[in-house]
């Protein structure tokens, strides 16, 4: 996994018809190599960001339209559940170059 990129949020059949999602919803990339992972603030940064990018990609949930405000939360949903490993990976490597840098 790129040190500088968290990758793109991409929806891979965590809701039903997520081939045809992918064609309306971008993909996003999230930067965090500004961020120190190792610290509280930096997470919260992540997390904000990550939210922010999961909202740009998917519909509007204030849609008068029904059925936009359902495919927006199913689109939120698989998004968020997805990058939740890639989150996680990302943390777990934090966490090691900040043991390996006490190390020293």
């Amino acid at each position: 996994m790129s040190r500088h990129l968290l990758g793109a949020l991409l929806l891979l059949g965590a809701m039903p018809g997520a081939a045809a999602a992918q064609e309306f919803f971008p993909d996003v990339v999230v930067h965090h190599a500004d961020l120190d992972l190792a610290s509280a603030s930096g997470r919260q940064a992540l997390d904000r960001r990550l939210r922010r990018a999961i909202e740009r990609a998917c519909p509007d949930t204030m849609s008068s339209d029904v059925f936009v405000k359902i495919e927006a939360y199913r689109c939120r949903s698989a998004k968020r559940a997805e990058v939740a490993g890639q989150r996680s990976d990302l943390l777990s490597h934090a966490r090691h170059m900040t043991k390996v840098a006490g190390t020293r």
